[in-house]
């Protein structure tokens, strides 16, 4: 009876958190981007978007509605929904890759807790069906770019 309990209650637990991270990835504020999506219902969405012949969407600076914060976009479809969005920020001022990701989850409504932080300038946040992936990127001129991804791991 013990080990029916113990099961059940490990069964709803991870229910619960596949059902939180569900909540923060609706909660987010991606500027109308949607995970999921139907390709036809985006392009009525998003005519000034240019398609790549590899399954990906670019949205550029200056022909997107996202925001004068977000500098490009590049989303990846495949059997014709929106499957993984990416977000570029441009800064021309250096500060540490900690303060911009900071400031990024608060901007952002990311999750704030729970962020495994790697040595290459990578925070990730895994879920049962989501991930997400803040990334420093450095040009050659200095300008500072953070990327924001958010992909949808399971059920591909």
């Amino acid at each position: 009876m013990k080990r029916i309990l113990c099961l059940i209650l490990l069964a709803l637990s991870g229910t619960a958190a596949a059902q939180s991270c569900e909540a923060e990835v609706a909660r987010a504020d991606l500027r109308g981007l949607k995970l999921g999506e139907p390709l036809a219902q985006f392009k009525k969405r998003f005519p000034q978007k240019r398609q790549t012949d590899e399954g990906g969407i670019n949205l550029i600076e200056n022909e997107h509605p996202l925001g004068k914060d977000i500098n490009s976009a590049f989303l990846i479809y495949k059997n014709r929904k929106i499957k993984d969005i990416t977000l570029f920020l441009h800064y021309n001022k250096r500060k540490p890759f900690t303060v911009r990701a900071e400031q990024a989850k608060k901007q952002f409504r990311l999750p704030e807790k729970g962020w495994q932080a790697f040595d290459n300038g990578q925070q990730i946040y895994r879920c049962q069906d989501y991930k997400w992936v803040l990334t420093e990127l450095v040009e050659a001129d200095g300008t500072q770019i953070l990327s924001i991804s958010l992909d949808k791991v399971a059920g591909e």
